[in-house]
């Protein structure tokens, strides 16, 4: 919860954002990616339970942030146990998709104007 007043905090005098590009994962994946990265700092900042944690508040982020007014546009979420964000092939699947997006949330635009 203080977490959540931070951010709200952080970002008052922020414009809403068009599009939010939301990465979900377990948090068992999140662990074993921070291992195989083998950075001790990240690895004892972020042990299994806090991943878990973090997990909880992260499920409900899009519609928290929209129910405060900082995102008003549309979501595009990936999977990264699908989606290996860092192969290219994937990474145009992930431009893709947030074109086609922003895309369509231009067009509902128009035709309610």
């Amino acid at each position: 919860l203080a977490l959540l007043r931070r951010m709200v905090e952080a970002y008052r005098d922020v414009p809403p954002s068009d599009l939010m590009l939301v990465l979900n994962s377990s948090p068992q994946r999140c662990r074993r990616m921070l291992e195989q990265r083998g950075r001790i700092e990240e690895l004892r900042a972020w042990p299994l339970e806090e991943l878990r944690a973090l997990d909880r508040l992260y499920r409900h982020l899009p519609e928290t942030v929209g129910e405060m007014g900082l995102h008003m546009g549309a979501t595009v979420e990936i999977d990264v146990g699908k989606v290996d964000i860092s192969k290219s092939v994937h990474q145009g699947y992930v431009f893709q998709e947030v074109h086609h997006t922003l895309l369509g949330q231009r067009q509902q635009e128009r035709a309610a104007a």
